[in-house]
């Protein structure tokens, strides 16, 4: 999985690495148009190397282990100067890394005679995370009732801006599109003071029962949870419109869910008072 962060001056990138299956974030340079770079991430017995562009797309990826026998061929890093074995093998092709300080010198051994180096630049900042899902994030931020009432904005009112603190904004967008809200104007850089202050049981509880999901999966029972308000309040409102309250009083005893079906009276109520009229 790979995604990233474009500003002005920077790149956030995240990545998963091939080899340990650990995620990485690293803050690296933005780059001139047309230009490539390529970044290394030390995992302690293996690098991560990765290339991307300058509009923040990763264009290759790949893993090697580190090199750390004092035996072999003596060479000297282009760089630094300092001096490294390679050892001899009876391989076609082998990947090795060395890392130096603020940089990874890499050896592509042909054979125990031939081979080319190359130097690539460790990534500043780099964290290496158990992974929290982007839900889990997002609540780290934000808090989680500042989420719900993100959500409550962007799935139950449709009307109005989204504000999010800048830190939030790409994560909140991703993950309303995740959620299948495509409308990213909505969602503008702003106060956490500036959203509403709605008590919403309902979403938190849903929060919380996928904080700590594989994100797919997360993202999956979230989407269900708030496709299911929806469904259920548009039957209440329906059969209220057409003469049968009956129904819909129906649809309501059958929720077990007390925060959902609370949730939906409420929805209902807000319909009926400020939706309706418009």
């Amino acid at each position: 999985m790979l995604s990233n962060t474009v500003s002005s001056d920077h790149m956030t990138i995240e990545v998963l690495c091939p080899i340990c299956k650990k995620y990485v974030t690293a803050v690296v340079p933005r780059l001139s148009e047309s230009e490539i770079k390529s970044v290394a991430f030390n995992h302690g017995d293996h690098v991560l190397v990765l290339e991307y562009d300058f509009e923040g797309n990763i264009r290759s990826i790949y893993a090697m282990k580190i090199n750390k026998m004092p035996v072999g061929k003596e060479i000297t890093c282009p760089r630094c100067g300092m001096k490294v074995n390679i050892p001899e093998t009876e391989s076609q092709y082998e990947e090795l890394a060395y890392v130096h300080d603020d940089h990874v010198l890499i050896v592509y051994l042909f054979n125990k005679d031939t081979y080319i180096t190359d130097v690539i630049d460790l990534a500043p900042g780099v964290e290496v995370l158990g992974r929290k899902n982007i839900i889990s994030q997002l609540i780290d931020i934000l808090g989680s009732k500042n989420l719900a009432n993100v959500l409550f904005l962007a799935f139950f009112d449709q009307k109005s801006i989204i504000p999010v603190p800048k830190e939030a904004l790409y994560l909140t967008r991703k993950l309303l599109v995740d959620l299948g809200e495509l409308n990213m104007l909505r969602v503008q850089e702003g106060e956490i003071s500036e959203l509403p202050k709605l008590e919403l049981p309902y979403i938190e509880s849903l929060l919380f029962s996928v904080k700590n999901l594989p994100e797919r999966e997360a993202i999956q029972k979230l989407s269900l949870g708030i496709k299911l308000a929806l469904k259920l309040t548009a039957y209440v409102i329906k059969f209220n419109e057409s003469g049968h309250k009956e129904l819909a009083d129906e649809i309501l005893s059958m929720i077990q869910d007390t925060f959902l079906k609370s949730f939906i009276k409420d929805l209902v109520k807000i319909y009926e008072k400020e939706w309706k009229s418009v």
